[in-house]
């Protein structure tokens, strides 16, 4: 640690402190071999530092004792007879060096440590476990009682139960032998019945006033006389069990535990976050921020933990300890950059380490992390720094904890849905997730406070704004809503009573929707294509540039699932939600009935007056008939006029490959899809709670063609089988294929080797255009003939045998292209061949086949090159 002093220095040194090695000469044998294995044993644990002149004294003082072994006097009198320049660190290593030998002489495992009363964990190899954890099963009486709790113990420690969640069911089980009368003094289990435990409930609602730690002990007891009635290890009078009513009821909290934005404003002010010394503190306190991560995950992130996607989206991967289970979540390009700082200062610290937050002392390899103790120390220093307050100039209390409730808080009230974020926080119930969108119901009441209310006469409905009168009338109206919807308001009649105005001004819905037509409803169409696929803000039209607010946060909702999904599907696009749904990747074309689909019922409804989050079912009905029966707008495309709308008759079949032109209505797979896209929507905004409460596109189980279930097979899961009220009946298409004399011509009208490759590989494996969009280098095995896709539905990676030709061709292309893309595993294979060069999308693989086919006169399509029929390999 003092690196090469001059000689002058060390002299000077060594004179004040000692030489700088262990001098044992003047111990017998058997205390200088203990004495030697217990300093190997600390340099291989890599901890602590033993310095030459801290244990000094204990030498001397071992020196003057004889040839007598660390074990043949107890601890503590070793301790009472040190001397006092024996320092605390010659102590400690006393009692590390007692320990080291009686570990080499008792062995490790559980014949040997089963039997004691104390479980030494470090001789269990119990992970979690520090090398001072222990299990005590003394104050458990009587005998026969302590006998089942280790049994218990063992079990739920080798069926994977954390350390912690053991320790309380221990301490669950010393409660129930203490507060159970006659129970420490009896010989047997039949002392224990149902009269016991229930004097044991009337002690426990005494001594442990909080009702989480109650229902805790009584949930770890019934689950420990279910496990002895299990397994047989003894046998309990029958009526020896609690049951659910046995538990208090759980106390719902009465205010949110995320941290009033007041606080958060002191807490994110850059001024406040130069007060940190410590970069790896500032750094933590920005994740638990950004990203919600439990403190426990976020000390513990490895090194290597950016993961970025094809489209340059960063990502943190951590390890959710809590459900034992990798998880991402999305993260700025600000956070990314410092994280990547923090990963340059700990590489160059220690070069081997895994961690990113390495600690400081005991840890000379940087293998062991930051302690979330040492953390909460740190916190509570910084905030006595900065002096935070709350709005009454009060001392302000944050846990780590609580950062993680702030950030569930505000995506909530930013019309993130619950189903979101659940994924973002890695949460496997809605009933957690249901913790941190109690704010939810403050923001629905703050709209609905904002509408116009009114009576079927058009006079404003006065409602009290506080107590508990005004929320009855609140939850009232949230409940009429559903049935009782007007144009321009809610109807005040209590749903008890019949109205007959009830829906009187929309019976003119059918007419509004001849005259607003097909202009009406492309009214709301996007302005411009760019908006749907770099996810900007959606602007129509019809009403002069303003943003379609619904459509932009429902499709936020779903990108922030697909981008919270696309890394646990292996890094590739759509990994959450369906691209079709999201309209990123290879689907933006499917990705534009999401769009015109949820924007012209928005433009419809605003055409006859009605508020989207008005609409009822009549007004779904009517749209399904309109858009069975309009004609359809076709987008027109030119360079000097730009993009534009035309009421253009369907052409006529291709002369070559057959294939039928567009109709002039809306096929019905895009009526099914756009009847889809809108239950979705409404399921989205009801969920959010800014929609109706019921859905105009409900599903009907009583439109099925046949009984439900009627064949299922009983080792498979259960379908769904419910269709849409309104849902068209698609019929099913003849598989299309393309002939061999016409594909021979396409592919000699191909114009580079990448579009050679590319169909090569199309035509020879099977796979969808997406699939093989999203390879990379990785994914490639010339030497087996293999691909590697990431499946579309399933979302898992598949290996593909694909022809030789194939695999010629992609070798044309890269030696093409050597030195111009960027070269790695993980980098994609297709990259377009016009500069700047960007990953190949769907889009540009589409307008390789449109140049094919403007020279043949054709129509193939990616999709044409994958009938169901088509062989997996073709030469």
């Amino acid at each position: 640690m003092r690196g090469r002093p001059a000689v002058e220095e060390f002299v000077a040194y060594c004179a004040d402190y000692g030489e700088d090695r262990f001098d044992f000469r003047a111990l017998s044998a058997r205390p200088r071999l203990e004495l030697q294995y217990a300093l190997q044993c600390r340099v291989d644990a890599q901890r602590a530092r033993v310095v030459p002149r801290t244990i000094k004294p204990l030498i001397d003082h071992l020196a003057t004792a004889g040839d007598i072994s660390l074990l043949d006097r107890p601890l503590q009198r070793w301790l009472d007879e040190l001397p006092a320049s024996a320092t605390s660190t010659a102590r400690a290593f006393i009692a590390f060096a007692v320990d080291c030998l009686l570990d080499l002489r008792d062995s490790a495992g559980w014949d040997t440590e089963y039997p004691r009363d104390t479980w030494l964990l470090r001789r269990l190899a119990i992970p979690g476990a520090g090398r001072g954890a222990r299990l005590d099963f003394t104050p458990v009486q009587p005998i026969w009682l302590r006998e089942l709790a280790k049994r218990w113990c063992r079990w739920r420690l080798s069926c994977g139960v954390g350390l912690t969640q053991v320790r309380r069911d221990l301490v669950a089980v010393v409660r129930l032998s203490r507060l159970s009368p006659g129970l420490t003094s009896s010989l047997g289990p039949a002392t224990l019945t149902r009269t016991s435990l229930e004097c044991y409930l009337a002690a426990l609602a005494s001594e442990v006033g909080h009702t989480k730690t109650r229902r805790g002990d009584i949930g770890a007891v019934t689950g420990f006389l279910r496990a002895i009635r299990q397994h047989g290890w003894a046998t309990l009078p029958v009526d020896a069990d609690l049951y659910p009513d046995d538990c208090p009821r759980p106390e719902q909290p009465s205010a949110s535990r995320a941290i009033p934005e007041f606080v958060m404003n002191q807490l994110e002010s850059p001024a406040n976050l130069d007060r940190i010394t410590d970069p790896r503190i500032r750094l933590l306190i920005e994740i638990l921020i950004g990203t919600g991560l439990r403190i426990g995950d976020a000390t513990r992130l490895s090194i290597d933990c950016l993961v970025r996607d094809p489209a340059a989206a960063t990502y943190l991967r951590y390890r959710n300890h809590k459900m034992r289970r990798e998880a991402i979540v999305p993260i700025d390009d600000q956070l990314a950059g410092k994280i990547t700082e923090q990963q340059e200062r700990t590489s160059a610290q220690h070069p081997d380490t895994d961690v990113l937050f390495p600690r400081t002392h005991a840890n000379p390899k940087g293998r062991y992390p930051l302690g979330p103790n040492t953390f909460d120390m740190h916190l509570k220093q910084w905030f006595s720094d900065i002096a935070v307050t709350d709005e009454l100039g009060r001392t302000a209390r944050v846990t780590p904890h609580q950062f993680r409730h702030t950030y569930a808080t505000r995506l909530i009230n930013n019309n993130v849905s619950q189903e979101v974020v659940r994924r973002l926080l890695d949460h496997t119930s809605h009933t957690m997730t249901a913790r941190y969108a109690r704010l939810a119901d403050t923001t629905i009441r703050t709209q609905w406070e904002r509408a116009r209310k009114i009576d079927i006469h058009g006079r404003p409905v006065d409602t009290n704004d506080d107590g508990l009168l005004g929320d009855a009338e609140w939850m009232n109206h949230n409940l009429a809503r559903a049935q009782m919807a007007l144009p321009n308001g809610y109807c005040g009649l209590p749903l008890q009573k019949s109205c007959p105005h009830a829906n009187a001004l929309l019976t003119e819905l059918t007419s509004w929707l001849g005259q607003v037509g097909a202009a009406g409803v492309w009214a709301g169409s996007v302005a411009c294509r760019r908006d749907r696929i770099r996810g900007e803000h959606p602007r129509s039209r019809g009403s002069g540039g303003a943003p379609v607010g619904p459509v932009d946060s429902y499709r936020r909702g779903l990108r922030a699932v697909s981008a919270a999904g696309q890394q646990r599907g292996g890094g590739r696009r759509g990994g959450g939600v369906p691209a079709r749904v999201v309209g990123g990747g290879a689907a933006g074309a499917d990705a534009a009935l999401v769009w015109h689909g949820s924007v012209a019922v928005v433009a419809v409804l605003q055409a006859v007056d009605v508020g989207w989050d008005r609409a009822t079912r009549v007004e779904a009905r009517d749209f399904s008939c309109w858009i069975q029966l309009t004609v359809k707008q076709r987008r027109q495309v030119g360079r000097s006029s730009g993009t534009g709308w035309a009421n253009g008759r369907a052409g006529e079949p291709n002369s070559i490959t057959g294939k039928p032109a567009l109709g002039d209505g809306y096929a019905p797979a895009t009526v099914a899809h756009s009847e889809t896209v809108l239950r979705s929507f409404y399921d989205f905004h009801r969920d959010a709670g800014s929609g109706p409460v019921l859905n105009p596109f409900p599903l009907d189980p009583s439109r099925r063609s046949r009984r439900a279930h009627a064949h299922h097979n009983p080792m498979d899961g259960w379908a769904r089988e419910r269709v849409g009220r309104y849902r068209p009946k698609v019929p099913h298409r003849v598989p299309r294929a393309i002939p061999d004399h016409r594909f021979n011509e396409l592919f000699a009208a191909l114009g580079s080797h990448r579009d050679r490759a590319l169909v090569a590989f199309w035509i020879s494996t099977g796979v969808r255009a997406s699939e093989l969009l999203g390879l990379r280098h990785c994914d490639v095995a010339p030497g087996q003939q293999l691909i590697t896709v990431v499946r579309k539905g399933t979302r898992a990676a598949q290996q593909v045998p694909a022809s030789a030709d194939a695999f010629v061709w992609l070798r044309l292309y890269q030696e093409q292209l050597h030195g111009q893309i960027p070269q790695g595993r993980v980098q994609p294979v297709w990259w377009t061949l016009r500069r700047p060069r960007r990953p190949l999308n769907y889009h540009a693989a589409h307008r390789m086949f449109e140049r094919a086919n403007a020279v043949l006169g054709s129509c193939t399509i990616c999709a044409t090159l994958r009938p169901p029929e088509w062989p997996a390999t073709r030469s």
